[in-house]
């Protein structure tokens, strides 16, 4: 018997009264949901092999029992649901046991939209990149505000302490992904759209279908913003019929004035404050493009100019974004959660920004074999961007292991000619902008910054030239140099080696590789 994926809103059964049992439950969804629900009094429960010291600790702070291995027995006899990560189907020990025994099983998207959807006042940020920091940055902007939302996001936020925290139950502000149906399940008041790229089609089956599942989202939320931006043909297809009823952010029709360090720039356009400057603690022209996406919503719930600066200007950044894990012997040690060509782009372009006299070491561990295969040739040139790279093996999770891809990538990238200039990313596949007009004052309004000289390459849009969001870095003169490390274990001693004072070693992926980057990072 699968387990129900609701189509709509509408569709989404409330849970039950008694104890829950997640399946999963050290996942960054899954334990911020856990959390949540535990702090508000509900009796939890949930296994989970590879959950974190850290993670573990926390939700056992709020009451929650945790089980280190997967075993029917885990399943107590009180349990009222199980709900059950993605990463897992129905031969899972647990679910099926849950399901002999006519347990209600939900999936994660289901338990988020018991919290999301009976807010008074709720803020999904959806998109394929930069959702994490964006809600974030939406958070930070709220707390120092003297509010006290729920928060639920798929990182840790220094600022409450990990990944979630029980506030407010009428204001919740959630990350929402569009992989498993997530959107379907979700009907929040607004919804900050940071980007719209085709990813996860080993679920969708198609670009079309993951269009869709943006354009139902958007039909059962009561305000859309989007991110203001050239989109591709079909999203412009699809979307743009929300066009009319949606705000939007961008760099589009203002001015956005880079600084030296070009992380700060003037926020105009808002509620008819006079511009502002912004100076952010996280690097990229991506993370101003989240800032504006975190503006958009906080206009919206009528925050004044000001909160939305010292919010900004607060926000740290979220674990595994960019997240600087230290130096030691003149090496600089990062970690970020890029998976996708375009977030590999974004993040080595943060690099440069971050470290500009460096050697960018991009430490890479792909997430999946199905998503390396969709996008091979756009990894390959995404990663042939770094000064040097070290592929790790693939991290499977739910799928199983395709022979000889790691080594098709590797191919790739030693392929692209010494000294090719990385080409500027065309960043997001965006959503709907000129030539279809903007929304009025009354129905929405436009974020963004103006300015005149953004670095990079120059695009048309709706009749004007305005500047690329993400930049292409140049690839350093000489051969790119990418080697193959299968066992990651074998990474630390590998870099240890090989890396020289002054080297930035950029650890990349959605997998465990973090594990490396801190092995590496002891061993200095």
């Amino acid at each position: 018997m699968p387990v129900p994926r609701p189509s709509s809103p509408a569709d989404v059964r409330p849970l039950p009264h008694g104890p829950l049992h997640f399946v999963g439950i050290g996942g960054a969804g899954q334990s911020a949901i856990a959390y949540v629900l535990a702090q508000r009094g509900r009796v939890v429960r949930g296994s989970d092999p590879g959950i974190s010291p850290t993670a573990k600790a926390r939700l056992e702070s709020a009451g929650c029992t945790v089980y280190t291995a997967h075993a029917t027995e885990n399943l107590a006899p009180d349990t009222a649901a199980l709900i059950a990560t993605d990463a897992v189907n129905e031969q899972n020990p647990e679910v099926a046991e849950a399901l002999s025994r006519g347990i209600p099983v939900y999936r994660r998207p289901e338990a988020l939209a018991s919290i999301v959807n009976a807010a008074k006042t709720s803020i999904c940020v959806a998109g394929t990149h930069g959702k994490t920091t964006t809600t974030g940055m939406i958070a930070s902007i709220l707390i120092h505000a003297g509010l006290n939302p729920t928060v639920l996001i798929g990182g840790d936020l220094p600022l409450i302490g990990g990944n979630s925290q029980n506030g407010d139950p009428d204001l919740v502000v959630a990350e929402a992904c569009e992989a498993y149906g997530g959107l379907d399940c979700l009907s929040p008041t607004i919804a900050v759209i940071t980007n719209c790229e085709p990813d996860h089609l080993d679920f969708h089956g198609s670009e079309e279908n993951f269009y869709k599942a943006f354009e139902r989202f958007l039909s059962h939320t009561r305000i859309p913003l989007l991110c203001s931006a050239t989109p591709s043909q079909t999203a412009q297809k699809i979307l743009g019929k929300h066009w009319g009823t949606a705000g939007s952010f961008g760099f589009v029709g203002g001015t956005w004035t880079p600084d030296r360090d070009r992380d700060a720039f003037r926020l105009s356009g808002y509620r008819s404050e006079e511009p502002q400057q912004v100076r952010l603690q996280v690097p990229g022209n991506h993370n101003i493009l989240n800032a504006l996406g975190a503006a958009a919503a906080a206009e919206r719930l009528g925050l004044a100019l000001q909160d939305v600066v010292i919010g900004l200007e607060a926000f740290t950044g979220t674990g595994r974004r960019f997240e600087r894990l230290g130096t030691a012997g003149d090496i600089a040690v990062v970690d970020d959660y890029a998976h996708h060509p375009t977030e590999i782009r974004a993040t080595l372009q943060a690099a440069r920004q971050a470290y500009p006299d460096r050697r960018i070491v991009a430490i890479y561990q792909p997430h999946l074999p199905s998503r390396t295969r969709d996008f091979l040739d756009a990894f390959g040139e995404a990663l042939a961007g770094a000064d040097a790279l070290y592929l790790t093996d693939i991290y499977l999770a739910r799928e199983p292991e395709q022979p000889g891809l790691i080594e098709e990538l590797l191919a790739k990238v030693n392929a692209i000619s010494p000294g090719r200039i990385a080409p500027s990313p065309r960043a997001l596949e965006r959503l709907p902008s000129s030539p279809i007009a903007p929304p009025s004052r009354e129905e929405g309004q436009t974020y963004d910054g103006k300015p005149t000289s953004l670095p990079g390459e120059e695009r048309t849009m709706g009749g004007r030239e305005v500047p690329e969001p993400y930049e292409g870095g140049e690839m350093a003169p000489q051969k790119q140099r990418a080697t193959l490390v299968k066992n990651r274990h074998a990474l630390p001693a590998t870099l240890q080696r090989e890396l020289k004072p002054g080297d930035v070693a950029l650890f990349m992926g959605a997998g465990n590789i973090r594990e490396q980057a801190e092995t590496f990072l002891r061993g200095l």
